[in-house]
Parts: C-alpha cells; sequence; structure tokens
C-alpha cells in the first residue's frame, strides 16, 4: 500500500481519542501533527517504567498510544486480543551512527566494526533472543543486515554487550541509534 495514505487515515481516526505519548522522546504527539488532528493528548509520566504503555490503554488510562514496532510485537503476543495495532503515524525514520568531529577513530574504523558486528552474525543472534517474531514481521532484516532499531537496544543484554563491544574496540567516544518506525496502538 501507500505509507502515506496509511499515515492520513491513522491520524484522521485519532480524532476526538485520547492518545498517550512521552514529551522530549520520539513518543510526542507534536513530532508527528497528532496534536493538530483534533486528538486528546496525554503524557506517560517520564518517572513511570514504559512497560506500562500497553496496561494503561488496557487499564482504559487512554484510549491509544504511541509506541515502537518491536514492543508493538511484544504486546501483541502478550495481550493477544486486548490490542490492535492501526497503523503507522510517520514513515520510517533513518538515523546512523554519530562519532564526535575531533573524534579520535574515523568513521571507517566505526564503519568497520557494525560491518564485522553483522557479518559474524551476533547481530541476528541478538535478535532471534529477544525479538524472535521480528523476523516474521519484517524478513528484510535476515537479508538486508540493518542495525539495530533503538528500541532492541532496550533488551536486556543488548545494549550492554553493543557498549563493551565499542569499548573494545575503542569506540566507546561513540553514540548511534538507528531505525524506528512509530506505530499507533
Amino acid at each position: 500500500g501507500d505509507i502515506n495514505k496509511d499515515i492520513s487515515m491513522v491520524k484522521n481516526e485519532l480524532h476526538g481519542i485520547s492518545v498517550l505519548g512521552l514529551k522530549e522522546s520520539c513518543l510526542a504527539p507534536s513530532l508527528y501533527g497528532i496534536n493538530k488532528n483534533g486528538a486528546r493528548i496525554k503524557f506517560f509520566p517520564p518517572d513511570l517504567n514504559l512497560d506500562r504503555r500497553i496496561p494503561s490503554i488496557i487499564g482504559e488510562e487512554a484510549e491509544s498510544a504511541l509506541i515502537e514496532i518491536p514492543p508493538a510485537l511484544i504486546a501483541l503476543s502478550t495481550w493477544p486480543g486486548k490490542i490492535k495495532v492501526i497503523g503507522p503515524v510517520s514513515p520510517p525514520r533513518k538515523m546512523a551512527c554519530a562519532c564526535a568531529k575531533d573524534s579520535p577513530k574515523p568513521k571507517h574504523v566505526v564503519d568497520a566494526f557494525f560491518e564485522d558486528f553483522k557479518k559474524s552474525g551476533r547481530y541476528l543472534k541478538l535478535l532471534g533472543k529477544y525479538y524472535l517474531s521480528i523476523f516474521t514481521y519484517y524478513p528484510q532484516l535476515l537479508s538486508e543486515g540493518k542495525l539495530i532499531p533503538y528500541v532492541f537496544m532496550k533488551a536486556p543484554g543488548i545494549l550492554a554487550m553493543i557498549k563493551n563491544t565499542l569499548r573494545e574496540k575503542n569506540l566507546n567516544h561513540c553514540r548511534f541509534s538507528v531505525p524506528i518506525q512509530i506505530h499507533h496502538l
């Protein structure tokens, strides 16, 4: 289908609906113009665990919430029949690894690290361990070798493993984030 039509349809459906978002994050409704479509915006308390987003909807604290793809996939299997993904509110977001301008290691060293990370199979192994269903919904991860989406790194062990590897390669001065797509539940 046409993602732009899907986005427009989803935003129109949010008119008059309460939407739970998170201020000053990629889950801020204003980033996607949802606040301009007549949705009733509510904010998730920043000090509360983000794992409470779906239970907040089930508990009727809000009618809907902005959520990333990985937690949405987990939520669909954790609460079958209780939630529904209605579609995207934005096209996929593309981001990349970034190093300080005065970084002691050049960009090609960081690129080599991520290339090795994918070729060694560690990337797919981590995805399979924490988000096995991701390959069902996004088979291109297997063929295209996309880098780890931001939310995947929040799973126990993944972020620590990446940080340790960056430290071992003396690349701990770099920060990175990569593609996520926000979906509305």
